[in-house]
């Protein structure tokens, strides 16, 4: 698991410290690293750096 802090507090304890498996674990869930409350799956923070990553891009290409 590696510990990563996110924009989004944990809905139980509100802390903003995650633990996210590596690459290839089992388990695909995103927890609180203070209370292991189950926050995402890693499925769902990819989807949202694609889309960051494309709007990005996008307004380096406009400006």
């Amino acid at each position: 698991m590696i510990p990563v802090k996110l924009d989004s507090p944990c809905r139980i304890c509100g802390s903003d410290r995650f633990v996210v498996p590596k690459t290839g674990a089992a388990s695909t869930r995103i927890v609180c690293a203070n209370c292991t409350a189950y926050q995402c799956r890693t499925q769902d923070i990819d989807h949202v750096i694609v889309k960051l990553s494309s709007s990005q891009q996008q307004a380096v290409t406009v400006a």
